[in-house]
């Protein structure tokens, strides 16, 4: 048996090589995000192909379902994923004891860093 340590997990095929080629296809797809805003001046994130992926109007949805975890002080939060930062804001608001957020998209860590720059710690 192999130990898990050292497993690399394989692709559809069963080839190491098929795991790295859906890597890269995460990076390219990822990478090729960019902000933008829509017909009405409306802000939105796209993908390489110009798909939606995140809208301004999403926000009041975001915001509830921040309110429905009822963070307080004392917890600790992990985000998977920044986008526009509608949650990141909403979750700030509450002042978790911290806030982890991780993003995998280039042009989207560009926005969070200076989001994250304006806060505390």
């Amino acid at each position: 048996t192999q130990d898990a340590s050292t497993s690399v997990p394989a692709g559809s095929d069963g080839s190491a090589a098929a795991g790295r080629s859906a890597g890269g296809e995460m990076k390219a797809w990822s990478d090729g995000q960019r902000f933008g805003e829509d017909e009405h001046g409306q802000e939105q994130l796209l993908d390489e192909n110009g798909t939606q992926v995140m809208m301004a109007w999403e926000r009041p949805y975001m915001v509830r379902c921040i309110d429905a975890l009822q963070i307080t002080e004392a917890d600790s939060v992990l985000e998977i994923g920044f986008g526009c930062g509608y949650s990141a804001d909403r979750i700030q608001a509450a002042r978790p004891r911290r806030h982890t957020i991780i993003e995998c998209a280039e042009p989207v860590l560009e926005r969070l860093r200076a989001w994250a720059a304006a806060r505390p710690g």
